[in-house]
């Protein structure tokens, strides 16, 4: 009952579904029906996504569950990506998961992208999401976390989409983690070149994702960030670099100083450089949401 009040409201308050609730509960309705007859979370279902996109959905991925319900989970983050990058521009997609966000970003906006996953389950369903797609060419896919150093760590392998870094140690091993391979944001800048924007979800781990970026912070190709969760201290070192928190109206293009009611962002957004960031998401073209039957 739980897990249905919750996707029940989710699926009230996205605001996609607020004009075509019905959809919403439509595509509800089925998936749970293709998942409950197929009876195993291992079973795979290809989905329509985003323009030309398809994405390969199981049983238990939470997140990426709400793409099939209201075409794209966090609306307002997704369309900035997609509205914001172009085929000139480089995409750092740090805590990729199955790949939503590079699907968007190189799929649709045709951006190339640097796409990071360190768990080893969720990365394979990583490579097979931009595999169907045809995208290695356009999304480089590596195992590897991000922190402050080159390094190595343990990681959660068994909260999904919440999986997190649980020691800079390699002695905590246990049969619900595993090793991962740490490098830094600066240290792919310097050989992929430094990004346009940056998405980035760590689950806790921003802090040191962050301290080892410092060469890219400061570098002005990077304009837009994209960050769950942003403690006091990492706020004040994005500003001191210029960064601002704003807000994004996808339906009107507008990056706002307030949030808008309706439209409340699934992470925070930092930009810099107002007038520019204005200009490329007003120049964008609209892109078509298949679940949604609607094109932002």
């Amino acid at each position: 009952m739980f897990f249905l009040n919750n996707t029940l409201n989710f699926l009230i308050s996205h605001p996609l579904s607020s004009s075509k609730p019905w959809k919403a509960l439509i595509n509800f309705v089925h998936w749970q029906l293709h998942y409950r007859l197929a009876n195993q979370s291992l079973s795979a279902f290809v989905f329509r996504f985003v323009e030309n996109t398809n994405i390969i959905i199981r049983g238990g991925e939470t997140g990426a569950t709400g793409n099939i319900y209201v075409g794209v989970h966090e609306f307002v983050d997704m369309c900035l990506i997609l509205h914001f990058l172009s085929k000139d521009d480089l995409f750092f997609d740090i805590g990729a998961n199955i790949g939503s966000y590079s699907l968007l970003a190189g799929g649709v906006s045709n951006a190339s992208v640097i796409a990071l996953e360190p768990v080893s389950n969720t990365f394979h369903k990583l490579i097979e999401n931009i595999g169907i797609n045809n995208l290695h060419d356009q999304v480089k896919c590596f195992q590897y976390a991000v922190g402050s150093s080159i390094s190595q760590g343990v990681i959660s392998t068994d909260a999904g989409c919440q999986n997190q870094i649980l020691s800079d140690s390699i002695t905590h091993l246990t049969n619900k983690t595993e090793l991962v391979n740490i490098t830094t944001i600066d240290e792919l800048s310097k050989i992929y070149g430094f990004p346009s924007a940056i998405k980035i979800d760590v689950e806790g781990y921003e802090d040191q994702a962050f301290a080892g970026a410092l060469e890219t912070l400061n570098n002005q190709t990077l304009s837009l960030i994209v960050i769950e969760t942003v403690s006091p201290a990492l706020h004040d070192k994005l500003t001191q670099t210029g960064f601002i928190k704003v807000f994004y109206n996808p339906y009107t293009r507008e990056i706002l100083s307030n949030p808008v009611a309706s439209l409340k962002p699934g992470n925070n957004i930092y930009i810099r450089n107002r007038n520019f960031v204005n200009q490329k998401v007003a120049q964008s073209p609209a892109y078509f949401i298949h679940n949604m039957d609607i094109r932002i």
